[in-house]
């Protein structure tokens, strides 16, 4: 299934990310957040055609709506 491929996927990209963190070279940590970065990106480009899939339409035309308000509204807040 594509959905559990992602999962693992962006797993596998924080993990990498969590353990060149840890070595403290700033090359590796650059290099692991760009793959986490990218897989990340792939989850949630994956994420849309699962989706469709799994539920009707207007539920998942709510709840996308919801979470891109909620994202802007986040996007928003002082850091």
């Amino acid at each position: 299934m594509v959905a559990r491929r992602t999962v693992r996927s962006a797993a596998a990209g924080i993990g990498v990310l969590a353990a060149a963190t840890s070595t403290g070279d700033k090359g590796l940590v650059l290099a692991a957040t760009m793959l986490a970065n990218a897989v990340a990106t792939g989850a949630w480009t994956a994420a849309y055609p699962t989706f469709t899939e799994l539920f009707p339409t207007h539920p998942r035309a709510a709840g996308i709506g919801t979470s891109v308000v909620v994202g802007r509204i986040g996007g928003l807040s002082p850091r």
